[in-house]
């Protein structure tokens, strides 16, 4: 892709980001910067110049309380959604910036479906206690194929085939199940012992665990501003991606997505042409 196409992706991103942590900051709201925002951090001081989106975590009690307040009080320009919205297929939290919409693998389809936004993932407390982690991540899964109403492909085939019979469900009874198992994964949430925290939002991240104290943070140079990151990032980065200092082979550092921008708003598109 063009890297001008990607720096300008990256720069509406970065802008939903001060907006994101200013509004956590004024409300008292802890989070870190996850995935490969945390990378990026740690090792570019930014982006990696490759990546293509933004990730930040909060502890699940954290992201109730960060939902409630964006909602009596949104932030204009910005619109927030969420796992517990009608006809949702996430397990997490987007802020998109209105007005602006972009599209993966240059297929643009300008319906205002697809803005630019910033992930906000709640990590879920996880027992230490094997049957009852066990128990909790095959429900986990189970959340995972009636969220994003596709079969589970991140295990064995008999995963797969299960979730192929279950999606077969009528709709009415696959949202009841659905919301079901969206407490079930919750019910540790004000555990204060014997817990690791877990990402449960999506099948990639399952088998990564990270200690009971990650949500201890600290400030680290993200672009032209800080932003908070825990205290673990050494932990947190190797349980993800291993030797993350290591840059990976010159082929791989590519973006995930070739997206093309929009901007619907033709006043907002001249200014930011200016700026340019």
């Amino acid at each position: 892709m063009e890297n001008q196409r990607l720096k300008e992706l990256q720069k509406v991103e970065f802008e939903v980001l001060t907006v994101v942590d200013k509004f956590c900051r004024e409300n008292d709201i802890n989070y870190s910067v996850y995935a490969g925002t945390a990378l990026g951090a740690v090792r570019h001081g930014g982006f990696i110049p490759w990546d293509d989106d933004i990730d930040i975590c909060m502890d699940r009690n954290v992201y109730k309380r960060f939902v409630k307040l964006w909602r009596e009080n949104p932030v204009k320009g910005y619109t927030l959604a969420t796992d517990e919205d009608p006809g949702c297929h996430i397990n997490h939290g987007k802020v998109y910036k209105d007005g602006v919409v972009w599209s993966p693998d240059g297929k643009m389809q300008v319906s205002g479906s697809q803005g630019v936004f910033v992930d906000i993932f709640p990590l879920d407390k996880v027992p230490t206690d094997k049957k009852k982690r066990k128990k909790l991540l095959r429900k986990a899964k189970l959340r995972l194929v009636y969220t994003r109403d596709i079969p589970y492909r991140n295990g064995s085939k008999f995963l797969n085939l299960v979730s192929r019979i279950l999606l077969m469900k009528p709709k009415k009874y696959k949202l009841k199940l659905k919301q079901r198992y969206h407490e079930y994964i919750q019910q540790y949430r004000d555990m204060e012992d014997n817990f690791v925290y877990m990402g449960l939002e999506r099948p990639g991240v399952l088998g990564f665990s990270y200690p009971k104290d990650l949500f201890e943070t600290s400030e680290i140079k993200f672009e032209q501003i800080n932003v908070l990151i825990t205290n673990k990032s050494d932990e947190f980065l190797t349980t993800m991606y291993g030797d993350y200092m290591q840059l990976p082979p010159e082929e791989e550092r590519v973006c995930k997505h070739n997206p093309e921008i929009t901007y619907l708003n033709e006043a907002q598109e001249e200014n930011t042409v200016k700026q340019d």
